[in-house]
């Protein structure tokens, strides 16, 4: 939703949809790991993943591919009726705002996925190639990306601004933490006990995780999403015969998860452009029209939206 921000004490101007928005503060703390590069020697990767239908059953959760001609570790991953199979470590000098999967990379997970998988894989079997960029926090001269370490770092500027670079998906709540607690002491604010270790997440629902079942993407929401589709059949609707989401969730998005952009809609919210990103395309001028409908934006700002986001989504395309 934010388009432009600037950090400038003792508070943050950013630029959103409908004007300016400014938040007082002490302190700012920055996690935008892509432009942290200039604070420390910090090297890019560029992880591809390719997308393709499960055409066999697989037992495990996780699929360990290994014996890469390389020596790399590959993994396949059940996701959402499709196999996740990923993922390829190359160095990139500098961030880019939308990393593009390199054509080597997508032959080469294509070229060894088909060493373990009982039905041949063609690119024109891959349903979407994505890739994305990770910050590794470079010690010294070395810029082999496997030696590399995978913890983060927190460092604090001169004018007093907490960033943290590195770091994993996995350890985002002792890296919240780390970042809050360093904050705390910079501000010289009042410390308090950290409660996140044990407080479940927004919507939380004791249910089985390996069961591909709305509940476990949106928990206890998924009742308030279902109370939508019941006021209205089309919203009952599928968006898309190869996609598994209706047109209540994407109601749901834009009213309860702020979505305020087609690419908010189809890449962040739901995950139609990495599942499918031929459907992606497909039904972008559709949920254009309903997210102008209830942004209040006109035909002219859906067509835009529509446009943007179809040459966006064909760099997903094998």
């Amino acid at each position: 939703m934010t388009t432009c921000a600037a950090y400038s004490p003792p508070g943050l101007s950013a630029r959103v949809q409908g004007g300016n928005r400014e938040a007082p503060a002490t302190l700012l703390a920055g996690a935008s790991q892509l432009n942290s590069f200039t604070l420390l020697n910090t090297l890019f990767t560029l992880p591809t993943y390719i997308l393709d239908p499960i055409s066999d059953p697989i037992s495990d959760p996780i699929s360990h591919f290994s014996k890469t001609d390389d020596g790399r570790v590959l993994f396949g991953i059940p996701w959402h009726g499709r196999l996740l199979i990923g993922t390829t470590d190359v160095p990139r000098e500098k961030a880019e705002l939308e990393p593009r999967a390199l054509e080597e990379e997508i032959e080469f997970l294509v070229h060894h996925s088909n060493k373990y998988l009982t039905k041949n894989l063609e690119r024109k079997d891959v349903l979407s190639v994505f890739a994305g960029l990770r910050p590794l926090v470079a010690a010294g001269e070395s810029r082999e990306t496997k030696k590399l370490s995978r913890n983060h770092r927190i460092v604090v500027s001169k004018a007093g601004l907490v960033t943290i670079v590195g770091g994993k998906w996995t350890t985002y709540r002792r890296m919240a933490e780390q970042t809050v607690d360093r904050a705390v002491r910079v501000a010289k604010l009042d410390a308090q006990p950290c409660p996140t270790k044990h407080m479940p997440l927004h919507g939380y629902l004791d249910v089985d995780v390996t069961k591909d079942i709305p509940e476990t993407v949106y928990g206890t929401d998924w009742s308030e999403i279902q109370k939508l589709a019941d006021t209205d059949t089309e919203l009952a609707q599928k968006i898309h015969p190869n996609l598994p989401y209706t047109f209540a969730e994407i109601v749901w998005s834009i009213r309860q998860e702020q979505a305020r952009t087609l690419d908010d809609v189809l890449a962040r919210r739901t995950r139609s452009l990495l599942l499918d990103a031929r459907a992606a395309i497909e039904i972008a001028p559709r949920i254009a029209a309903l997210l102008a409908k209830e942004l209040g934006c006109d035909a002219a700002w859906a067509q835009k939206q529509t446009e943007d986001f179809i040459a966006l989504a064909q760099r997903y395309l094998a």
